[in-house]
């Protein structure tokens, strides 16, 4: 399932534009943002041997520069998943469609479902992820504890369909934070990311908008902390 984009329309993919190295020098676009991009932590958190973090698959830290042929090193990874080549190089134009359900997203969310529902991984919940771990060239799991196997998928969760706005849907609905340091599932409440910002109450709820509260005041009190 995917939002569809044409070159054609003015409203094209604007995530090539945001995911760019900022101020590379790589493409055509008058503006490089760097906006999005992984933290080391997280990059590094991948499995050893892992082949979504190796270079041109979810991420790459260089590109030959449209400007000048050149190939540029970047100061750390991007995201290579949202790359459009032709935009990049010639047409400043995204085409590239936004996926919001991949097949990999639905497996694991049989995987996960189905674990919580029987209260142990049946065969083919085990079989998706495996699909998964395949594909990322990792070994196969076999047999888990139900709490063992709901990390894992987890984990896959968050390394396969990183920055695909899944991230932070996940972290509300299960109440807990991959730490990239450790590789533990922390409290979502009270864990502190690596930019030093701590999770609190009021982040798993978005505040009302005023032009809400300012029509129904029977929308307040807000929810908490704002």
């Amino acid at each position: 399932m995917q939002v569809q984009y044409a070159a054609s329309v003015p409203s094209t993919n604007p995530l090539t534009a945001l995911t760019i190295p900022n101020y590379s020098g790589i493409s055509k676009y008058s503006d490089e943002y760097g906006s999005v991009y992984p933290t080391l932590q997280f990059y590094n958190s991948y499995a050893k041997g892992d082949k979504r973090a190796q270079e041109k698959q979810f991420f790459y830290k260089s590109y030959k520069s449209a400007k000048t042929g050149e190939t540029v090193t970047f100061k750390g990874p991007y995201i290579y998943k949202w790359l459009d080549s032709l935009a990049v190089n010639s047409t400043v134009k995204s085409d590239l469609n936004y996926t919001i359900y991949r097949l990999a997203d639905v497996e694991l969310m049989y995987a996960e479902a189905s674990n919580r529902a029987e209260g142990a991984p049946n065969a083919n919940a085990i079989q998706f992820v495996n699909n998964i771990r395949q594909r990322a060239k990792l070994a196969p799991i076999g047999a888990m504890s139900q709490t063992a196997f709901e990390q894992e998928v987890w984990s896959q969760r968050y390394f396969e369909l990183c920055f695909e706005n899944k991230m932070w849907f996940d972290m509300l609905r299960t109440r807990k934070v991959r730490n990239d340091v450790t590789g533990n599932w922390d409290d979502f409440i009270g864990h502190t990311t690596v930019f030093g910002s701590k999770f609190t109450e009021k982040q798993l709820l978005f505040p009302l908008p005023k032009q809400e509260t300012d029509v129904n005041p029977k929308l307040l009190p807000n929810n908490p902390g704002f």
